[in-house]
């Protein structure tokens, strides 16, 4: 703490005696190397910056302010290449809400404007099989719905009950439309339901006629012919 304080006063040389008192009482880890490394970084020794910047990655490969250190080192240097595999290895281990993420892929891609075009392709790439996925998923699961339907249209045909199966059958084909099987039971619903009107108004046109109403009953017959269905 002492070695930290110093560090943030300025005093480079007063914060490394305390850091190194500290490695030497043994509390060697990744923040006092990294630390280290800083000041050796603010008074331009660059070769002991990277020495101590590599030693906390050793101590504590999981701990990762050294890897973004090295990485703007090794870019201020003009090393390219070293800069970019630190970089990369940063990204590798972030969390997901690692406030840094962003500004180190700025910098990153701005050296790398290849790879940004392949992270973006593969971005695209990813999004396009995602939707994929979730459209397969989504059909799927329409079929099973349809299926339900066509098979609640079935039992009420057996049932005979025209017109509820009638719904069930529209109800299906709405999630799969064209549908063969669903379209033949359908039509056949659909005449079973007609058959049934027609059988009402004619018991109904000869319940007219019995009680005398004869041109009641001629009327219903009459209606009754011109909503038959064309052969």
């Amino acid at each position: 703490m002492k070695g930290y304080q110093a560090q943030q006063k300025g005093n480079f040389g007063q914060a490394l005696s305390f850091y190194s008192k500290a490695v030497t009482l043994g509390l060697k880890n990744a923040v006092i190397y990294n630390d280290m490394a800083v000041v050796y970084d603010q008074l331009g020794l660059q070769d002991k910056a990277e020495e101590y910047y590599m030693e906390a990655v050793r101590s504590n490969p999981d701990y990762l302010p050294p890897y973004t250190n090295l990485a703007y080192l090794y870019q201020e240097q003009g090393d390219d290449t070293r800069a970019a595999e630190f970089f990369r290895k940063r990204l590798e281990k972030a969390p997901p809400d690692d406030p840094w993420v962003a500004r180190i892929e700025e910098d990153f891609y701005r050296m790398n404007p290849q790879l940004k075009r392949e992270k973006i392709e593969r971005e695209s790439r990813e999004l396009h099989q995602e939707m994929v996925e979730k459209a397969r998923q989504e059909f799927v699961l329409q079929v099973i719905r349809a299926d339900k339907h066509f098979q609640n249209g079935q039992l009420l045909l057996t049932e005979k009950k025209f017109g509820e199966a009638l719904v069930e059958f529209d109800r299906a084909l709405a999630l799969t439309p064209g549908n063969p099987k669903i379209l033949e039971l359908r039509k056949e619903a659909a005449r079973g339901k007609r058959a049934e009107h027609i059988r009402r108004r004619a018991d109904k046109a000869v319940s007219q006629l019995e009680t005398g109403d004869a041109e009641s009953a001629r009327k219903e017959f009459q209606g009754i012919l011109a909503d038959f269905p064309d052969p």
